[in-house]
């Protein structure tokens, strides 16, 4: 039996999908969820303007059709779950979990999923195999 958890969306990120299926995704972008949880998606910090600028030229160049958003999910396993909150508090009124953990990544495994992120639709999981180095 494998190890059991959550799959947790711990970013979404700028990126982008051909056709063909081969993507990529900016690792460097603004965490765009972080901005939907705490303010308009389009407002920036001074520390992210290199970050939003850097973006902002490579979709000029990446055609609109082939633009996405990517969500960047990390495995949490459940044995680090130390409690739930159910309620949240008034920053974020979602459930919070409280973890335990000792390394730099947070209580994650190693493993990176990545998905698709339409605007209308379902998650669709993109294939390691089919990265395509865009961003650098």
């Amino acid at each position: 039996m494998g190890v059991r958890g959550l799959l947790v969306a711990h970013t979404e990120k700028v990126g982008w999908i051909r056709t063909d299926t081969t993507w990529d995704v900016a690792d460097n972008s603004p965490n765009r969820l972080y901005h939907q949880l705490h303010m308009d998606v389009n407002q920036r910090f001074a520390d992210e303007e290199p970050k939003w600028d850097e973006i902002t030229k490579l979709e000029e160049v990446v055609p609109e059709t082939d633009q996405a958003s990517i969500l960047v999910c990390h495995f949490l396993p459940y044995k680090y779950v130390l409690e739930v909150d159910p309620d949240g508090d008034t920053a974020y009124s979602m459930p919070h979990l409280y973890c335990s953990f000792d390394n730099e990544i947070g209580p994650f495994l190693s493993q990176i999923a990545y998905f698709h992120y339409p605007k209308y639709g379902g998650l669709t999981e993109l294939e390691s195999s089919k990265r395509v180095k865009l961003f650098v």
